[in-house]
């Protein structure tokens, strides 16, 4: 099975076995590229995911306690806070700070 591709939006990669592999996605073009690598969990495309789908993050306006699985419908109030950095209320501003934003960002507001 394909595993690479130079095609602009691959659709044949595939993995032929359920597991965590490094992804890596160079992006180009005649002056530039830049790269990206993440790792990722491929699993077997027989077996679904099994559990109830909802919010699972405790400071959304949704958030349901009886979830298993995150299926990215939280929605997240006016920040009311004195450190409006700090999104998940632990009182740092750190990198889990920035990965609740980057996993927002781009997103349209209601």
């Amino acid at each position: 099975n394909t595993t690479s591709s130079s095609a602009q939006n691959p659709t044949s990669i595939c993995y032929t076995n359920p597991g965590i592999y490094t992804a890596n996605l160079t992006a180009s073009n005649s002056s530039s590229s830049d790269s990206y690598t993440q790792q990722i969990t491929v699993i077997d495309c027989n077996l679904a995911p099994t559990g109830i789908e909802g919010c699972t993050y405790e400071n959304a306006i949704n958030y349901d306690p009886t979830t298993t699985l995150d299926d990215g419908t939280c929605i997240f109030d006016c920040v009311t806070t004195n450190c409006p950095a700090d999104l998940n209320d632990d009182s740092i501003i750190g990198v889990a700070d920035l990965l609740i934003f980057l996993n927002v960002f781009g997103s349209t507001c209601p």
